[in-house]
């Protein structure tokens, strides 16, 4: 008996692309006040990647930025 394992295409891609949202969502989340610049520098990538990033955590409800101010607000 031979028991074969395919790995899915393109899996390095969405891990990739997935891995770095997911990075911006715990910058932000451990970094409340972090602006779109201080982010960019921290994971080496165009503030525009950044924007649309953030933008794709909100679209699937991953990332709620009033919350983050709010812990903003009682950290400050």
């Amino acid at each position: 008996m031979v028991t074969t394992f395919y790995k899915a295409q393109n899996d390095g891609v969405n891990d990739g692309v997935n891995g770095g949202v997911n990075n911006i969502e715990k910058i932000i989340k451990e970094n409340p006040g972090i602006n779109v610049k201080g982010i960019s520098e921290l994971v080496e990538s165009s503030p525009r990647t950044i924007e649309r990033n953030i933008k794709k955590l909100r679209d699937e409800q991953k990332l709620n930025l009033k919350e983050v101010q709010k812990q903003a607000d009682t950290l400050s």
